[in-house]
C-alpha cells in the first residue's frame, strides 16, 4: 500500500516539475521580449523594465518550486530540511519581489538611458506589491509548518 502512495507521489510530482519548467521557459520568453521591447522603442516605456524583473522573479519561483519537486520526487517525502530551506528562499523572495522591480525601475531606466545623476528609489504599495508580499510571508509560515511536520516525520521513522 505505502509503494502505492509514493509511486503516485512521485507521478504527480513528476507532473508539476514539467509544468514548471513550462512556466520557466515562459518566464525567460516574457523577460527577453519585455526587454527586447524597451530597447526597441529607445527606453520610452520604463515599465518594460517592471515586467522584466517581474519576469525574472517569476523564473526564480518556478525554478525553486521545481527543485522542492525534485527533492520529493527523489526522496518520497514532502518534509525534509532541504525544502524546509528551499522553502524559506522562495518566501525571502516572494517577499522581495513585492516591492523591489517597481521600486528599482526608475534606477535601472536611468542608468540603461545614461541619465543617471542621482540614485534613490521609492516604495510603492499598491495593492498587487502589498499581495505578492503578504503572499512570501504566508509561505514562510508555510515554511514553519513544514518544520513540525519534518519534526513528526523524524519521529515516526524513528518508531517504526
Amino acid at each position: 500500500m505505502e509503494d502505492k502512495k509514493a509511486e503516485s507521489l512521485k507521478k504527480r510530482t513528476f507532473a508539476d516539475m514539467i509544468c514548471s519548467l513550462v512556466i520557466s521557459a515562459i518566464s525567460i520568453y516574457v523577460f527577453i521580449t519585455e526587454m527586447w521591447t524597451y530597447f526597441s522603442t529607445n527606453g520610452a516605456f520604463p515599465k518594460h523594465i517592471t515586467r522584466a524583473l517581474y519576469a525574472l522573479f517569476v523564473l526564480g519561483f518556478t525554478l525553486i518550486t521545481g527543485l522542492i519537486l525534485l527533492e520529493v520526487c527523489k526522496t518520497g517525502k514532502p518534509f525534509s530540511r532541504k525544502i524546509i530551506n528551499k522553502l524559506r528562499v522562495l518566501a525571502i523572495l516572494v517577499i522581495v519581489a513585492g516591492f523591489l522591480p517597481d521600486a528599482v525601475t526608475p534606477i535601472v531606466d536611468d542608468m540603461l538611458n545614461g541619465a543617471s545623476t542621482q540614485i534613490g528609489f521609492k516604495l510603492v504599495f499598491s495593492e498587487k506589491n502589498i499581495i505578492i508580499t503578504v503572499i512570501g510571508v504566508v509561505i514562510g509560515i508555510v515554511s514553519e509548518i513544514f518544520v513540525y511536520g519534518y519534526e513528526l516525520q523524524d519521529d515516526m521513522d524513528s518508531i517504526a
